[in-house]
């Protein structure tokens, strides 16, 4: 092997070299955008089970503020039956 041919195998393999450590950066800064991505669509999933969670504790809160309304309109009616009272102005 002559001298030239050493200098440039080793040029190739210095490139070669150099090319595997860029593919290497990039399928890392790949992973981290994965993982990031990954990250995000579980924090995403959480934020929609809690807000389900919170909506389904809001409709039970609306339906016991609707039985309370209907209970206090029929103590009211009981009320006024009670005292002679049909509703009208005093």
């Amino acid at each position: 092997m002559t001298p030239d041919s050493f200098d440039q195998l080793n040029d190739a393999m210095r490139q070669a070299t150099e090319a595997v450590g860029r593919t290497n950066a990039a399928l890392l800064a790949a992973h981290d955008g994965v993982r990031d991505t990954m990250l995000g669509l579980l924090r995403a999933f959480e934020v929609s089970r809690e807000a389900r969670a919170e909506r389904e504790d809001l409709r039970d809160t609306v339906r016991q503020l609707q039985e309370l309304v209907l209970q206090l309109v029929a103590d009211v009616r009981a009320l006024r039956e009670r005292n002679g009272d049909k509703g009208g102005s005093a």
